[in-house]
């Protein structure tokens, strides 16, 4: 048993460091902070209020005022900046 955990280990380190790299990506982020988006909302403005974290993000734009939900992987990869609020 000792001997198959020493080798998964191994292979794991020596995966592709890429590839590594994403799965180990963990964004913190608050209720209150500003993100700015690689894409504008139709009304022009690219920064959203977070409102809501968990699986889902509820994000405010803060040019309008939509609000809307969107899954934390679309959200984490569309992120341009952070800034506090």
């Amino acid at each position: 048993m000792l001997a198959k955990c020493k080798l998964l280990k191994s292979i794991i380190h020596t995966a592709n460091p890429r590839v590594c790299s994403r799965m180990e990506i963990n964004m913190e982020l608050n209720i209150g902070e500003i993100v700015k988006l690689k894409k504008q909302h139709p009304c022009g403005s690219s920064e959203w209020e977070i409102l809501r974290v968990g699986m889902d993000f509820r994000l405010k734009c803060l040019g309008c005022g939509h609000q809307v939900m969107l899954p934390r992987k679309q959200v984490e990869k569309n992120i341009k900046q952070v800034r506090k609020p």
